[in-house]
């Protein structure tokens, strides 16, 4: 079950099913819902740094979306492996712990 996340005055609603829901917290008001990608399942919950919300999908796929109340996706790439794991953000990195391994992107 996914946790929501708010960020710089915004919730995200990242569902099961691959749709990012972007909501005025203070009125409840949807300001976008976009279909992340062609993956078919996310579990873990979306994380956020730097301006970014990072999603992951069960499939190991991490899409980069720009935070605000306009949808942008600015990166798209695979970890190779199933991953269902809540990213780690930490001095500058995220940390995905996959079915075998760890990977740490950034510094």
């Amino acid at each position: 079950m996914h946790s929501l996340l708010l960020y710089d005055g915004y919730l995200y609603n990242m569902r099961w099913n691959g749709q990012l829901q972007c909501i005025n917290p203070e009125t409840g008001e949807l300001i976008y819902r976009e279909k992340i990608g062609k993956a078919n399942s996310f579990i873990a919950s979306p994380v956020a740094a730097d301006g970014k919300i990072y999603i992951i999908s069960d499939e190991g796929d991490v899409y980069t979306i720009r935070a605000g109340g306009e949808f942008k996706l600015l990166n798209e790439t695979s970890l190779g492996e199933i991953c269902m794991v809540v990213p780690a953000i930490s001095d500058g990195m995220i940390i995905f712990r996959t079915q075998n391994q760890l990977i740490a992107v950034g510094k």
